[in-house]
């Protein structure tokens, strides 16, 4: 059963750990598929739990929510957001968030505007990090691809990825990692 929209269309979050937005996303490989899950923190916009699986099975979005929610504080007031996938609707879903007083939300049948945040992480990924084709050779290549992208800074463009580098209003104008250090990524309750 899917839960209420308890987000407004751009709404944003007014400090860290507030909104969670996850989303999946397919990784193509020449040796089949596999699923990349990410957990943003609206506030900043950092991707900041992930997880890649051979499966899209529910564990899939609660280990990228997991790593997400160990970096910052949550508790009744936080909202975590997604579209009605199955992953996203079960039952081990449903009981994690429960179990951490988190309340859950999801986007309307067919509307994404409310994942617009996580749709344009994926772009920037596969336009940075992805061969030209879209398809790695083989999985062990896109899993260390995606995770050398995801752990090294000074390998991504500073122009346009947005957790390591990128300016935005919502932080006053600092990037993310320097928000981060300056120690306030860890001051949400």
């Amino acid at each position: 059963m899917p839960a209420p929209n308890r987000l407004e269309q751009g709404q944003s979050a007014e400090r860290p750990g507030e909104v969670f937005i996850s989303d999946i996303t397919y990784v193509a490989t020449a040796q089949g598929w596999l699923y990349l899950a990410v957990t943003l923190d609206l506030f900043s916009r950092q991707a900041s739990g992930w997880h890649l699986a051979e499966n899209m099975e529910t564990s899939l979005v609660i280990k990228a929510a997991k790593k997400a929610t160990s970096m910052t504080g949550v508790g009744p007031d936080t909202i975590y957001h997604s579209d009605r996938g199955c992953q996203y609707t079960s039952h081990a879903m449903r009981q994690w968030l429960r179990d951490r007083e988190m309340q859950c939300s999801m986007s309307a049948a067919g509307y994404c505007y409310d994942n617009a945040t996580c749709e344009s992480f994926f772009s920037t990924l596969k336009w940075e990090a992805f061969p030209e084709n879209g398809v790695f050779e083989t999985k062990a290549e896109a899993r260390r691809t995606i995770f050398e992208y995801w752990n090294s800074p000074d390998k991504v463009d500073t122009k346009s990825f947005f957790q390591n580098h990128s300016k935005t209003r919502h932080i006053s104008g600092s990037s993310t990692i320097s928000f981060r250090i300056s120690g306030h990524a860890s001051t949400a309750f």
